[in-house]
């Protein structure tokens, strides 16, 4: 949880805020981890991402908050699983391809 009893008003605030720290940590791990680029293109890998609130479950990264470790396939974690963002089942999931530049 990033932050509890927030009023209205500093709603967009927040949400800003979170943001910015997403895409920078993101963004930080991309340059760590960058792939190696060929001729052939960028590159692409299969990911879920739920339909709800297009939050994505990459199989590299797994689920920490729902104790799924890295390197879990999709089809390997329980039934009973959620969406760590707004809970919707594992079968509001869908197949996407994520391009990696």
């Amino acid at each position: 949880s990033y932050a509890q009893d927030v009023d209205k008003i500093e709603l967009p605030g927040l949400l800003m805020e979170l943001s910015k720290k997403y895409f920078g940590q993101l963004y930080n791990e991309e340059e760590q981890e960058k792939p190696i680029q060929t001729d052939s293109g960028p590159k692409k890998r299969m990911v879920r991402q739920c339909r709800s609130c297009l939050s994505v479950y990459d199989t590299l990264y797994g689920d920490a908050k729902a104790d799924i470790p890295a390197g879990t396939p999709f089809e390997n974690i329980p039934e009973d699983y959620t969406c760590p963002v707004c809970e919707a089942p594992k079968s509001d999931f869908k197949k996407v391809s994520l391009q990696l530049s």
